[in-house]
């Protein structure tokens, strides 16, 4: 049989061509997109992982720095007044070394700070402060002999302790800017990587598109990378929540330490003064002669003491009154509010359907930081005449309200740490806090607060 002219199918070539492109084309470009995103997703993970972990690293030890300056401050003001306050003539000279060693350990602390830190244009009121606090440190060293004695009591009240409070609070307010960058650091390493999650999901879709056997694996890959910025977010909350809890901490140790002061000043330098009077009069009591000149001195004498054990009682009273643990809340209110009327000329009025009101120790204790807070406020920068307190108790909850008739304020412009302090306090009490207030209309907060939280 002859072929020779038979006609063959030929394939046809171009066909096949097109087909091969088509294939190249798709699954080059599938391969080539894996790839784009894998470089991309992994130098995106590296560049949130290393600035997070930067931050967060940077955040830890300008924390701890922060830490060990306060300690310093507290533990030179401490050296102060008992240089100030040692009734040994012998005795308190040694702690003018023990008080430079102390300012030079805070000095040490705050250049460590300079160096690590990336807020330096935000340390001109510290370091005026700074400035200040040591000429009256070196002033109170100087005070020598009856000098001491007659003049240092004051200024350590009037000028020592305030100007180591503002040093406080600097150092607060130089860590709320450290948490607000680490919040901030945080917040844009999670956008990152959802932008990161959304351009994964589009190369799910297409891989699927374009072939499920490449699809499958492609997704896999996705999955793994998924999850490891679903674990890179879930460690950043965590870090957030961290650092929440340790802002809750710092208002647990403030309260406690306010506590434990008022306690040491009722109990011993109270005390102390007391004895004083005591010897004042038995001295005067045994005079025989009643020259009139020492009388004068003892009936002197027996003045200043007096007052200043006045003075103890109302620092006492104002770090933490002893009758919010003996008496309760509501007692505590009416002596603030007794307090603000007699200092400010605020007519203030506490009205409470419940003079018995039993709360728990947190609950009570916020309660009255914030009505002290606002009453503060007011005394300080409403030029109020009057102001109201009420409080009650109903299904479960304490509600709170605080009103005056001040000047007023804009409250989305006038954002004090008196104000944040408040709104922490309720917040961490899982209440809510509102504000309202507006010029020339007075000011009125209220907070609702839950009576069971854990």
């Amino acid at each position: 049989m002859e072929l020779d002219n038979v006609t063959r199918p030929v394939p046809d070539s171009s066909n096949a061509r097109r087909t091969k492109l088509v294939l190249l084309v798709g699954f080059g470009g599938l391969i080539a997109l894996l790839i784009a995103l894998g470089i991309l997703a992994a130098i995106t993970l590296e560049r949130a992982s290393s600035a997070d972990t930067e931050q967060t690293t940077d955040y830890l030890k300008r924390r701890r720095v922060l830490g060990e300056a306060r300690t310093a401050i507290l533990s030179t003001g401490g050296s102060v007044r008992a240089y100030l306050l040692d009734p040994d003539e012998e005795a308190y000279t040694a702690h003018a070394p023990e008080a430079r060693r102390g300012w030079k350990s805070v000095h040490e602390r705050l250049n460590a700070y300079r160096r690590s830190s990336r807020t330096i244009g935000l340390m001109g009121q510290l370091e005026s402060e700074l400035l200040t606090f040591e000429r009256l440190m070196e002033k109170a060293l100087r005070l020598t002999g009856p000098e001491r004695k007659r003049a240092g009591y004051l200024l350590l009240a009037d000028e020592i302790s305030p100007g180591r409070d503002r040093l406080l609070l600097e150092l607060d307010n130089l860590a709320q800017v450290d948490r607000a960058a680490l919040n901030a650091t945080v917040e844009q390493t999670a956008a990152e990587l959802r932008q990161l999650q959304s351009r994964l999901r589009t190369a799910v879709a297409l891989s699927v598109a374009l072939g499920l056997a490449l699809a499958a694996v492609a997704y896999r890959y996705l999955v793994r990378l998924e999850r490891f910025a679903a674990d890179r977010y879930r460690l950043a909350y965590e870090a957030a929540e961290r650092s929440e809890q340790l802002s809750h901490r710092l208002l647990s140790v403030q309260e406690q330490e306010r506590k434990s002061l008022a306690r040491e000043l009722h109990d011993e330098v109270g005390q102390s003064l007391g004895a004083l009077l005591v010897d004042l009069g038995q001295a005067r009591a045994e005079l025989h002669r009643d020259p009139k000149e020492t009388r004068a001195r003892l009936d002197a004498a027996a003045a200043n003491a007096e007052q200043t054990l006045r003075s103890v009682r109302d620092i006492s009273l104002m770090l933490r009154p002893s009758m919010l643990d003996e008496l309760g809340l509501i007692p505590a209110l009416h002596w603030q509010a007794r307090e603000v009327s007699r200092r400010g000329g605020i007519l203030t009025t506490v009205h409470c359907d419940d003079e018995d009101l039993a709360l728990r120790e947190e609950l009570r204790t916020a309660v009255f930081r914030v009505v002290q807070e606002a009453l503060q406020n007011a005394l300080r920068h409403s030029g109020a005449k009057t102001a109201e307190v009420g409080i009650a108790k109903r299904d479960g909850h304490l509600h709170l309200i605080v009103n005056d008739d001040g000047r007023g304020f804009d409250p989305a412009l006038a954002r004090g740490m008196g104000l944040l302090g408040m709104e922490e306090r309720v917040t961490r009490m899982g209440g809510r806090l509102r504000i309202v207030s507006a010029p020339g209309r007075g000011t009125t907060i209220t907070a609702d607060l839950p009576v069971s939280h854990s």
